[in-house]
């Protein structure tokens, strides 16, 4: 049997501005149900804790959307970057006067592997200190994370052993 929103505030003993409170948030639980599914909506009995799981769904539902909307506007952002610092690093090619065609086959793997390599570490110029720096960052960082890994190793060493002894704990405790 489907209960109606009228059915709820008619058979329910709550006071009238509670009525009005859960005529209204059906009212909105309604419009967004209608605006996921403009057909055929879902049929369901209209009670408190339908309420309040719809409630907390529909949070749920526009919190996960404002995410993904700032997912896609941040890689847009990083879109568009790339696309201004490609086009100046063009430029600067263009004012150089070297073209691809130019350049023997070496040159050119030599020069693709450079600008990949500025890219992934994040360089904005050319100069080899630039270079330096990055990679003595780059060094540390894979020294850190070194580390890190050992470290969690340790304690999943830790957390084993005493997982083993406490399974042997309560072995002497059974039997």
């Amino acid at each position: 049997m489907v209960i109606t929103t009228s059915d709820v505030l008619n058979n329910s003993t709550p006071s009238q501005p509670q009525q009005l409170d859960n005529k209204l948030d059906w009212d909105q639980i309604d419009t967004w149900l209608h605006e996921l599914y403009p057909v055929n909506m879902p049929v369901f009995e209209k009670d408190d804790c339908t309420l309040h799981s719809l409630q907390q769904l529909h949070k749920k539902t526009e919190e996960a959307s404002n995410i993904m909307e700032l997912v896609l506007n941040t890689q847009r952002q990083l879109s568009d970057d790339n696309a201004r610092q490609a086009a100046m690093w063009q430029e600067k090619l263009d004012a150089l006067e070297i073209s691809r065609s130019s350049m023997s086959t070496q040159g050119t793997r030599a020069l693709d592997a450079l600008g990949l390599l500025a890219v992934r570490l994040g360089i904005e110029d050319t100069s080899l200190s630039s270079y330096h720096t990055a990679l003595a960052q780059l060094t540390m960082d894979t020294m850190d994370t070194c580390l890190e890994e050992k470290e969690i190793e340790e304690t999943e060493y830790a957390l084993q052993s005493r997982i083993q002894n406490a399974e042997g704990e309560l072995n002497k405790m059974k039997g």
